[in-house]
């Protein structure tokens, strides 16, 4: 298999992966200009730059990258009797931020296109028989019940969650089992009274009021409209606002034009 399928495929399966590529060799290098390997978080995945402490030195600098740049190597300052300078260029391709979607009814129907856009990751999860076949969403489905297909998600700091099922008492099992696992955002749909009856069950069982403060019930911006779709237009930009730490402003408000 070549770099590049290894590449799509690992883009495909959602994870950060570095492509370090040799730019620019003067002197005696062990590697030529054009050379590339694949590094993904836990170490090289395919091709080389060179071997030896070049290699393990840009392996871990990829590990770490965060963003695209170039660096160059002394190879005397590692110790490779090779001497010579080799500048290699990191090209970072992030994993995809993770939104886990608890209700496949028609506000996650409008949801999905909206977050797949934004170059999300999206995965659906619904207990209800056929709700699928109707649904037809592209993205990650499960079709499970919500405790069983919640024990199957790999939740981190990235994960935004919206809970949107059918029932309040679905709403309430997602919300106790998310909030004691890692996510970056996790909102609520539902009225005042709902979410407060929800938030009273939740306190009776041990979670604490400042950990049911920091979730976004009722979810989304008030950026006006009831439809579905509005709906989740106030959530996707919510996630957004969350995502880069931004309070929703209007452009206009930011420079003075007359």
């Amino acid at each position: 298999m070549n770099l590049i399928q290894i590449l799509n495929d690992q883009m495909k399966a959602n994870n950060k992966v570095v492509t370090v590529t040799i730019t620019k060799d003067l002197g005696s290098a062990p590697r030529g200009v054009g050379s590339m390997m694949i590094v993904g978080s836990e170490g090289r995945i395919a091709g080389s730059v060179g071997g030896g402490a070049i290699e393990h030195r840009a392996i871990q600098d990829a590990i770490l990258a965060d963003t695209s740049y170039s660096k160059s190597y002394l190879l005397s300052e590692l110790d490779m009797t090779c001497g010579g300078d080799v500048e290699l260029f990191f090209q970072v391709y992030p994993a995809k931020d993770p939104v886990l979607i608890i209700g496949a009814g028609h506000i996650c129907q409008s949801l999905v296109p909206i977050l797949t856009g934004l170059d999300y990751s999206v995965t659906v999860l619904d207990y209800r028989e056929n709700i699928f076949n109707e649904a037809n969403l592209s993205c990650t489905t499960i079709n499970a019940p919500i405790l069983e297909g919640l024990a199957t998600i790999d939740f981190n700091k990235d994960m935004s969650v919206v809970i949107v099922t059918h029932g309040h008492e679905f709403d309430e099992i997602s919300l106790e089992y998310v909030l004691e696992r890692q996510h970056r955002y996790v909102g609520m749909i539902g009225s005042s009274s709902k979410i407060k009856a929800c938030y009273d069950n939740l306190m009776s069982r041990g979670i604490k009021k400042d950990v049911l403060s920091k979730v976004y019930a009722p979810i989304g911006l008030n950026l006006g409209g009831e439809t579905p779709e509005a709906i989740a237009l106030s959530i996707a930009s919510q996630i957004q606002c969350i995502k880069y730490q931004k309070d929703p402003v209007h452009y206009k408000t930011l420079k003075e034009i007359i």
